[in-house]
């Protein structure tokens, strides 16, 4: 038995591996989502990574699947080489697997002079957490899914402003951009990348700095932001992920970003921007879905008022590599 590099002809079985996923189920059943075109999409979104030189993908036939790229963005933030275990799927508890799947590993880390290893995990992927645990990688956060059907006959209303709030939200404007990244760099300490002890607490702050910034440049599909005196004191940002909204038939909008500045936390800014993103989308969208840590209580409570119903959850792991051999 070996691991073997995936090829266009190996599509098929590719797609098998993914159709065998035992994990998010109860996710699949409550976004109403057919495993079969997930599946498909999956399968298909690897096919456009065999060509692509930062990727490597193994297969051993009707048993796993291990996807590893190097990650060109997070690198760029820390200023080391940076990779990702984008897949792990074993449709087997098969102990002689894992010494094939880490012999991949390690071989692209060696080629790649990697220092840094990321990989998320389904909660109840139990064979492989242990896999990752036994070899160096160590738990950084756990992320939760939460999701909210938007439905026809919903109709959230804006917060009401109160005098002692004194806060709007608008659209977002080019002269919001500087503020909006201030407070980003600011906001999401509670976020994975925080309690990673190898990696440097300004590059992480800086890290969703940028990303603001990225998301408002070109990814947004909206943003909003909130206004105190004429001031920014919070902003929210939504994405659509149009391709896999089209080859699943759903309307699905992503909240990706939401943050207060911390001189305002308290003053409700947070139920009027979410208030406010559920009544723009509500005739456009039939479900929102976001992440965030499950330590963020006060994020979860917010959303649960909303109506938002945790449907999955991921164990994040990294692994430092502190000398390339």
């Amino acid at each position: 038995m070996q691991m073997i590099k995936v090829e266009l002809k190996d599509i098929d079985e590719i797609k098998e591996i993914f159709l065998s996923y035992p994990f998010k189920n109860f996710q699949q059943q409550f976004q109403n989502i057919d495993k079969n075109t997930l599946s498909t999409f999956l399968a298909k979104n690897l096919t456009n990574t065999l060509n692509d030189i930062n990727y490597e993908n193994y297969f051993i036939p009707q048993k796993a699947l291990l996807t590893i790229n190097k990650d060109k963005w997070h690198s760029s933030i820390y200023n080391i080489n940076m990779a990702k275990i984008s897949n792990l799927v074993l449709m087997e508890n098969n102990e002689s697997i894992y010494p094939l799947i880490y012999e991949q590993i390690d071989n692209f880390v060696r080629k790649n002079s990697i220092q840094h290893l990321s990989c998320r995990l389904d909660i109840s992927d139990f064979d492989n957490i242990q896999f990752l645990q036994q070899n160096g990688f160590y738990y950084v956060g756990e992320s939760i899914k939460m999701c909210l059907k938007v439905e026809g006959d919903r109709r959230v209303s804006s917060v009401p402003l109160n005098p002692k709030w004194n806060f709007e939200i608008v659209d977002y404007k080019p002269e919001h951009k500087n503020n909006i990244k201030q407070i980003a760099r600011t906001a999401h300490n509670k976020n994975y990348f925080f309690f990673d002890p190898n990696l440097d607490k300004q590059k992480t702050a800086i890290l969703f700095e940028k990303w603001t910034e990225r998301c408002i440049d070109s990814l947004a599909e909206k943003v909003f932001v909130a206004m105190k005196n004429k001031t920014v004191v919070g902003f929210l940002i939504y994405l659509i992920n149009k391709k896999l909204n089209d080859a699943l038939n759903k309307k699905i909008a992503i909240l990706d970003f939401m943050a207060i500045d911390e001189s305002c936390k308290g003053m409700k800014i947070g139920s009027g921007l979410l208030a406010h993103f559920i009544n723009d989308i509500k005739d456009k969208y039939e479900m929102i879905e976001l992440r965030t840590m499950n330590n963020n209580f006060p994020a979860i409570n917010l959303y649960q008022k909303f109506g938002f119903l945790i449907i999955s959850s991921d164990l994040i792991f990294h692994k430092y590599i502190k000398s390339i051999n």
